[in-house]
């Protein structure tokens, strides 16, 4: 009895480390977005994905570590074509629940958000969180734009537009959730704040360096764009 006990404890824990190793995913094997991008060109929405490499977050003392930001450009007929073209090419699996921020083009707003607000609210790794911005630039320059002293564009009013109001608010950054709220309120007027890249304000060593900063707000009432201020 006691040698057919010891068989079966054997075989339960041979099993749950077989079940184990088999779910296990290791951090170096996973693409995490950080920001997602949403523009209309020539008939076919266009997806912009932002990868930031972790060693240019987590950095050891004395080690030297620069930003490696890398951009994934697809499109398609709908935002879910547009998502099908970026799986083609993912070298690893992309994680999308670290998204911490939204960009959409004058574009989109023009199209109409029905489609984009339908596929942000339909993916379950999609939080409501996210800061969302709109832009007339090129969406692929804006989320390659570094942070001062080459730090990775996690650093910048991308991704941490609170930091920067907290001495000098143009215009009040707006979550996710929040323009939801108010974007379906009858008879409301809401905004998305407008972020570009400006090449006047900043330098290194004499040599222009851009930065993001605010444009103005583009202005939005039943779900349609009225006009940017």
């Amino acid at each position: 009895m006691k040698k057919l006990f010891l068989s079966l404890l054997c075989l339960l824990l041979l099993v749950t480390c077989a079940s184990c190793k088999s779910d296990m995913k290791e951090i170096q094997n996973l693409n995490f977005a950080t920001a997602l991008g949403v523009d209309f060109k020539d008939g076919k929405y266009q997806l912009y994905i932002q990868l930031v490499g972790l060693d240019s977050v987590a950095k050891t003392e004395g080690e030297t570590s620069y930003a490696q930001t890398y951009i994934s450009i697809s499109s398609g007929e709908t935002l879910l074509d547009a998502y099908f073209e970026l799986y083609k090419s993912e070298q690893e699996v992309i994680i999308f629940s670290h998204i911490s921020t939204i960009v959409v083009s004058e574009a989109i707003l023009n199209q109409g958000l029905d489609h984009v607000l339908d596929e942000l609210t339909r993916y379950y790794e999609y939080r409501q969180t996210p800061w969302i911005f709109a832009t007339q630039d090129p969406i692929d320059k804006v989320l390659s734009t570094l942070g001062l002293f080459k730090q990775s564009s996690l650093e910048t009013l991308l991704h941490h537009p609170d930091r920067s109001s907290k001495q000098s608010t143009m215009v009040r950054p707006i979550k996710l959730y929040q323009f939801f709220r108010e974007i379906f309120e009858p008879g409301k007027t809401t905004y998305l704040p407008g972020i570009t890249i400006t090449e006047s304000q900043w330098r290194s060593n004499e040599k222009k360096e851009p930065k993001l900063t605010y444009s103005g707000a583009f202005f939005i009432k039943d779900i349609k764009y009225i006009g940017f201020f």
